[in-house]
């Protein structure tokens, strides 16, 4: 009821209300907006009592902006009765809308306002204030900075700069400026700021840096390459010339600092380069040689050498009497013929001294396949004579006499008449080892050579001597000196080289095979080391197949152990599809690159054809293929022989090589001294017929080791006996 009467209240007032806004009543009273606000509940009420036809055939809305903004559309705007009209409210930059009043009511910061159903005029005004200040947080983690740090205040519209700088030794990690990555920025630039901002910085260790360090010819620079370096370490590098050769100069980020041995770069913040040249010193030396009593050395004197020039000195004696040792630089050598002093670079000296030899040794040795009576170390009274008698393995073999590694005519026997000195005489029968030599580069400019080689005894080793001869054999009976030694496997492959570096240049690498420390020729092989031969660092090299005693053989050398995880032959028969013949692929080798792989083929049919490749599994997928390789396999053997012993003489183990023909039955391998006494059963029951190996280790059947001297092995089967001597050394 009461609802009622206010309703009826509000209509009352309205009536004059709206007559005194109609441009038709200027005369009468206004009843303000603001009365009606006053008396309704809600402006749904006032809606409700106002809604009533239009009496007015237009009404107008006042709109007016005050402060740094507007409104739109502003002034007085005429409306259609009934019709809606709206108003949108915008502050300039770096303003605030603060209030809009609609007909003197404040309605706060609204950015629209909409008059619906117009039925009478309005006002609409919209003040503005400034926009309060922006403030930027800055902060940074540690090892680094933010400048300017902290809080900062900015008015609106401003630019605002920040620089991020690590510390020493750290790098900027990360930017976030209002908790989004902006990444491992320097700077960060607000431009017209409208809001305020946080931005914070992160640092994190520097990464090393890179030192560069390259060098011209005929010298070395240490460490050399590119040499990484942590931040605000030291680091020193070294720099030597090659003989015959001084630093020209030694360049640190370009600049000059003269011909200086080392250069220490010291807390380094910064890559670097460092480079050295040299040139040649064309410098001459002195070596002093002197002789004591009852000898001579040749030259004598102080004699002055090129740098860089080989110097040979040789030493005579007296009747009677024999050279007791050599003293180079003052360390003994011991007792020699003769010494060179290989590309001379300093000065040096050199003396020889003498004690009375009422005997002198003479050295007899004979190689693989024949014996030499007397051999080994036979004394030799001065002045006497000694008669030395070779036996060649088999009548059709002329076996090559060398005394102190001079060939002689004779191939019978030797004798040496009014004994002065000491000798050396070797008898050579068949040679059928070889070595082979590549270079491999050692450090920026040097080189190392890698020795190949097979036919050698089993599982022996020799020393080698490298001289710069430009791959030209040494004269006969040269000294050799023990710069190296290679090992063989159980082939007589060599496997491993223990093998100094060495300037670039050509040498002969000279193979002694006797242990004489003399060069005999046709016995100790030679090979060519140069760097234009050098042979590859990563993968396989030098694949190849034989067919031995042992049947077919597949040989390779593995130059980086890193290269490959293992490998896998496959073998085609000659018009046949190819196959894998290894169940699982075969390991790399443990000792160190390059080292030699050797697979034999145990499936081969005799008098096949077979072509071989390897496939080589890299460590995570895919393979490199190498080949092909083809060999033919012997047909069996049509008798049964015993083919030969190697090595032969043997001080160790010797393997006897055997064909087995089909058809034997049961064979016996015997070993037989010279008087015909029974030393050793080595094989006894059926064999498969083809090839095969057979080892005496010098031992007889109760395990004693046998005296040497010659002994005679007999291999007997159902139709035939076949007969071989050897000769075992003590």
């Amino acid at each position: 009821m009461r609802r009622i009467v206010l309703l009826a209240a509000l209509f009352a007032l309205a009536a004059p209300a709206r007559a005194a806004q109609s441009p038709a009543h200027h005369g009468a009273t206004p009843v303000a907006t603001s009365a009606l606000l006053a008396l309704a509940p809600d402006r749904a009420t006032i809606a409700q009592a106002t809604q009533r036809a239009p009496t007015a055939p237009v009404y107008f809305i006042t709109a007016s902006a005050a402060g740094s903004g507007s409104i739109n559309p502003s002034g007085v705007q005429p409306v259609t009765p009934g019709a809606d009209q709206t108003f949108t409210m915008t502050p300039l930059p770096c303003a605030l809308l603060d209030n809009v009043r609609v007909d003197g009511v404040d309605l706060g910061p609204l950015t629209t306002y909409t008059f619906h159903n117009v039925s009478a005029d309005h006002t609409i005004e919209a003040s503005f204030v400034p926009a309060p200040p922006d403030t930027i947080v800055a902060t940074a983690g540690s090892h680094g900075t933010i400048s300017p740090a902290g809080v900062t205040v900015y008015d609106c519209g401003a630019t605002a700069t920040y620089t991020i700088a690590p510390d020493s030794c750290s790098l900027i990690g990360d930017v976030l400026v209002d908790g989004r990555s902006a990444g491992a920025v320097p700077v960060i630039r607000f431009v017209d700021l409208r809001a305020s901002h946080t931005i914070h910085a992160t640092f994190v260790p520097a990464v090393k840096y890179t030192i560069t360090a390259t060098t011209g010819a005929n010298g070395t620079i240490t460490p050399p390459g590119a040499t990484q370096v942590g931040c605000g370490l030291d680091q020193t590098f070294t720099i030597s010339p090659f003989p015959c050769f001084k630093i020209a100069d030694v360049l640190v980020d370009g600049a000059s600092q003269g011909p200086i041995t080392s250069y220490t770069f010291t807390n380094v913040l910064a890559a670097h380069s460092i480079s050295a040249s040299f040139v040649s010193a064309a410098a001459r030396d002195t070596i002093v040689a002197s002789a004591g009593p009852n000898g001579t050395i040749d030259p004598a004197g102080m004699i002055v050498v090129n740098c860089g020039v080989a110097q040979t000195f040789t030493f005579g004696h007296d009747p009677c009497y024999r050279v007791a040792d050599v003293v180079v630089d003052g360390v003994s050598r011991g007792p020699m013929s003769s010494f060179t002093f290989a590309s001379v670079n300093s000065s040096h000296t050199i003396s020889a001294s003498f004690v009375s030899a009422p005997q002198y040794p003479i050295t007899a040795t004979a190689g693989s396949g024949g014996t030499i009576v007397p051999s080994g170390t036979v004394q030799v009274d001065c002045g006497g004579s000694q008669t030395f008698t070779v036996i060649p393995p088999d009548p059709l073999v002329v076996p090559a006499i060398f005394v102190d590694g001079v060939y002689q005519d004779s191939t019978t026997s030797y004798t040496f008449t009014n004994v002065n000195d000491a000798h050396s005489i070797v008898a050579a029968f068949t040679v059928d080892y070889w070595i082979d030599a590549f270079a491999r580069r050692c450090n920026s400019t040097g080189i190392k050579p890698t020795i190949l080689g097979e036919g050698f005894p089993p599982d022996a080793s020799y020393w080698f001597d490298v001289q710069p001869l430009h791959c030209d054999p040494p004269a006969p009976g040269a000294h050799l000196e023990k710069a190296g030694k290679v090992l063989t496997d159980a082939f007589g492959s060599i496997v491993f080289n223990d093998t100094p570096c060495y300037p670039v240049g050509e040498y002969t690498i000279i193979l002694d095979v006797l242990g004489t420390g003399a060069y005999v020729p046709t016995v100790d092989p030679i090979a060519c080391f140069k760097p234009n031969n050098a042979t590859p660092t990563s993968g396989i090299d030098d694949l190849e197949g034989e067919i031995t005693s042992e049947g077919a053989v597949l040989s390779w050398w593995v130059m980086d152990l890193s290269t490959y995880r293992g490998f896998i032959i496959h073998r085609a028969q000659e018009g046949g599809d190819e196959e894998a013949v290894t169940r699982d692929p075969l390991a790399p080798p443990s000792s160190h690159p390059p080292a030699q792989m050797r697979w034999r083929d145990a499936t081969a049919l005799p008098g096949a054809r077979y072509e071989y490749r390897i496939e080589a599994l890299k460590p995570g997928s895919g393979a490199d293929w190498y080949g092909p390789v083809t060999l033919a396999i012997p047909a069996e053997p049509r008798r049964l022989a015993l083919r030969g012993a190697t090595p032969n003489p043997f001080g160790g183990t010797t393997r006897l090589a055997i064909d087995v023909p089909s058809g034997e039955g049961e064979l016996r391998l015997d070993v037989f001294d010279v008087a015909g006494r029974h030393v050793r059963t080595l094989r006894r029951g059926a064999m498969s017929p083809g090839q095969d190996v057979v080892d005496w280790d010098g031992r007889d059947d109760h395990g004693a080791r046998t005296r040497g001297g010659l002994y005679v092995v007999r291999l007997q089967g159902a139709h035939g006996t076949s007969v071989t001597r050897v000769m075992k050394l003590d």
